[in-house]
């Protein structure tokens, strides 16, 4: 089951989708980030330096012939729209809710996590991580820039 940052239209909850994914065998969550944006690649340095524990798998979703073999079911689209987060137990998250299983995850994320519970913060960090996602923009070297 995918669950992404995505709200429904009629709550504030996060919207769920089927994506038959199974279980995965790696006993450590997984991060599939886009290695050809340099935002995202800027992202993926900040939890590696923040992963003392090397609680996750890093996973570029450009590799796509191994994506495709270790998660099959994903939706590449996406996955290049959203950071995903696969869990050991194939549970998906993508987008905001991505960012805060990280972040519970992390030994310094433990200082922020408890605030992205607060009511209104996930409704407003979705709508801030999708705004982001969606204005940032490919240049010609393959880097990431935030549109103005």
């Amino acid at each position: 089951m995918l669950i992404s940052s995505e709200q429904s239209a009629s709550s504030n909850q996060p919207r769920a989708t089927s994506d038959e994914q199974p279980a995965t065998s790696n006993p450590h969550p997984a991060i599939l980030y886009d290695g050809q944006c340099g935002l995202c690649i800027n992202s993926i340095k900040w939890v590696r330096r923040l992963d003392w524990r090397r609680k996750f798998v890093l996973r570029d979703v450009n590799q796509r012939d191994a994506i495709a073999r270790d998660y099959p079911g994903l939706d590449p689209t996406a996955a290049l729209e959203e950071m995903h987060l696969i869990l050991p137990n194939g549970r998906r998250l993508a987008g905001f809710l991505a960012f805060r299983e990280i972040a519970k995850n992390l030994p310094a994320g433990w200082l922020i996590w408890p605030l992205l519970f607060i009511p209104g913060v996930p409704f407003v960090g979705a709508r801030v991580y999708r705004l982001i996602a969606r204005h940032r923009r490919r240049t010609e070297a393959m880097q990431c820039i935030v549109d103005d």
